[in-house]
């Protein structure tokens, strides 16, 4: 008869536990607010973009060196909010200052989208 009071109160232990983490998982059902969820930012897949924005071209050949809000990391390497001129600019890709390299890749069209986003994004 011992073994039967022992036996009715585990029962009911298991039950209430049981009982309670339904009741609290149920209650995220019922929250109205939405999940944040953590998404990282997509990778340009530069090779298959065409024609690519301006921000793209700068994404996917300068921000590596001149950093993605146009300052660069380094004193070595030139702050290209500064530039002014198209002319000033595009000789800049055709030469390759410095250690930069040569882009004679990039076409006209897409300097020009570049220039712009430049000037209109991270210009002073």
């Amino acid at each position: 008869m011992m073994y039967r009071g022992f036996y009715y109160i585990v029962l009911m232990s298991a039950i209430g536990m049981f009982g309670f983490a339904f009741f609290f998982s149920a209650c995220d059902l019922l929250d109205p607010s939405p999940k944040a969820t953590i998404t990282r930012p997509t990778e340009l897949d530069c090779d298959n973009l065409t024609p690519l924005s301006g921000m793209e071209i700068y994404r996917c050949k300068c921000a590596s060196c001149h950093g993605i809000d146009g300052e660069p990391a380094t004193n070595q390497i030139t702050n290209i909010r500064r530039f002014q001129s198209f002319s000033r600019f595009e000789a800049s890709l055709n030469t390759g200052p410095k250690s930069m390299p040569e882009y004679p890749e990039i076409g006209v069209d897409e300097r020009q989208r570049l220039f712009e986003y430049l000037r209109d994004t991270l210009g002073n």
